[in-house]
């Protein structure tokens, strides 16, 4: 191998590279002004891909054309890369059987995780489409989802209006006492995050403060739970 391949080697390479980040931007603008191009950003990295392998190949075989364990060592090589591209594909694939098995998804479902919080539009084989609060959409594949605590709520079309009447004493703080009360019923499983608890003063006299307290929750049946549950932690103060 003489000084001359080498640098050929190294052309092709720089040249491979240099191509391959121009056509990734100029499909970007083209898909910007025409959707139906998305396809090639979808397709450009498999492309890249496999220019990559057979250049390497090459390159090997220039190299160890005459050791023995050449052919070994390349069908090593292409087992490893088709087994990259399978697990890469197979294993959101996978975990998106087991999620939606286990999770009822459904569409304008609210979900909320460690990194993201919206509202699910689309539940694909692969993924799930996310329209955060501040509009952008996100796609969040399953098997990062399969390694994290997150939460889902009905759709927002789903949730029902329920009232607590709830009387307290006076003498507490109940700007103070509001707040809790929110807060405690946002970290209900069934009360919705989507609409914020309103707690309006109907009374007040010079022993108890009469309050009354709106919320919605995606199960009707657990709303006499979610009352007991707030008289109990706040009433009996």
């Amino acid at each position: 191998m003489n000084i001359i391949n080498i640098l050929i080697f190294l052309t092709i390479g720089l040249g491979l590279f240099t191509l391959f980040r121009l056509s990734n931007r100029l499909a970007g603008s083209l898909a910007m002004k025409r959707k139906s191009l998305k396809f090639i950003l979808k397709i450009l990295p498999f492309v890249e891909l496999l220019a990559w392998t057979v250049f390497v190949l090459w390159v090997l075989k220039a190299f160890f054309s005459e050791w023995e364990g050449y052919s070994l060592f390349t069908t090593a090589i292409i087992t490893i890369v088709l087994l990259a591209i399978a697990w890469y594909f197979i294993r959101d694939f996978i975990a998106g059987i087991i999620m939606k098995a286990e999770n009822a998804f459904t569409v304008n479902q609210h979900i909320k995780t460690p990194e993201i919080t919206g509202t699910i539009k689309k539940i694909g084989y692969r993924s799930l489409e996310v329209e955060c609060e501040s509009g952008q959409f996100s796609k969040v594949p399953y098997s990062r989802l399969s390694g994290q605590i997150f939460s889902i709520q009905a759709p927002a079309e789903t949730m029902l209006a329920h009232e607590l009447v709830l009387q307290l004493p006076a003498s507490q703080n109940i700007e103070d006492v509001k707040e809790q009360i929110v807060k405690e019923l946002l970290l209900l499983p069934w009360v919705s995050v989507n609409h914020d608890p309103v707690i309006k003063t109907m009374q007040e006299s010079g022993e108890t403060i009469t309050l009354k307290i709106s919320y919605h929750t995606s199960n009707d049946s657990m709303a006499s739970d979610i009352n007991q549950h707030i008289r109990k932690r706040f009433e009996g103060k």
